[in-house]
C-alpha cells in the first residue's frame, strides 16, 4: 500500500481507494475529475512536510478534467489551476501518485471542483493559519 500523508490517508481509507499508481506520473488520459494527486515538491517546505507526515509526498492537488485539458487545482501562491504536464514537471523526478475515491459520483466531484475553484487567486499561507483569506 503506498504511503501518503496520514490525515489524507485516513480520509482515503474511510471511503476506499479504487485506483492508485506510484512512480512515474499517470498519463493525463487516465485521470478523472476529483482524483487526488500527490508529488514530492521542490519547495523549501517539502522536507519539513515529509518529516511531519512520514511520507515521501509533500504536495497534493485536485484533478479537474475539462474540454480545455487536464488541470490540477493546488494551493500555491496564488491558488492555481495548473496544467497537468506543468504540475508533474515541477515535482521531483516527474513522479506522482494518483488516488481515486471509490464511489465518488461525477456530480459530487463537480461540486468539489466548484468549491476548490472559489479559492483560485487566494494567496498561499506558508504559516498554515486558520483564517479564510489565505490557503
Amino acid at each position: 500500500m503506498p504511503r501518503v500523508p496520514g490525515a489524507v490517508w485516513l480520509l482515503v481509507l474511510s471511503v476506499g481507494v479504487s485506483r492508485g499508481t506510484q512512480g512515474a506520473a499517470p498519463a493525463a488520459a487516465d485521470l478523472e475529475t476529483g482524483d487526488l494527486v500527490f508529488q514530492t515538491s521542490r519547495s523549501a517546505q517539502s522536507v519539513p512536510i515529509q518529516r511531519a507526515t512520514r511520507s515521501r509526498w509533500s504536495h497534493v492537488g485536485l484533478v479537474e478534467v475539462g474540454p480545455d485539458g487536464v488541470f490540477v487545482l493546488e494551493a500555491v501562491s496564488p491558488v492555481s489551476r495548473t496544467p497537468w504536464e506543468r504540475w508533474v514537471a515541477r515535482g521531483e523526478r516527474g513522479e506522482a501518485l494518483a488516488l481515486r475515491l471509490r464511489g465518488l459520483a461525477p456530480a459530487a466531484a463537480g461540486r468539489v471542483i466548484a468549491e476548490a475553484r472559489r479559492h483560485l487567486g487566494k494567496p498561499y499561507d506558508a504559516a498554515f493559519g486558520w483564517g479564510d483569506d489565505r490557503l
